[in-house]
């Protein structure tokens, strides 16, 4: 199966937010299908703090790069 997202991409939530850098990716099973967990960093501008977050791979999207 091929992933969407690799190391050092940059992503943001379908539904909007900030931009995110893709620090890895993680595949796991439930019952029927593979999951990919995308697991992401990113500086969070209210609380001036550096965040980590995992997502499933298909919450997020790619920024395109003039973005």
């Amino acid at each position: 199966m091929s992933q969407k997202f690799k190391t050092g991409d940059i992503v943001r939530l379908k539904s909007g937010g900030p931009k995110m850098t893709v620090a890895n990716t993680k595949t796991s099973r439930d019952i029927h299908n593979p999951i990919i967990n995308v697991y992401c960093a990113y500086w969070d501008e209210n609380d001036q703090t550096f965040r980590n977050t995992v997502f499933i791979e298909h919450m997020i999207e790619l920024v395109p790069e003039k973005d």
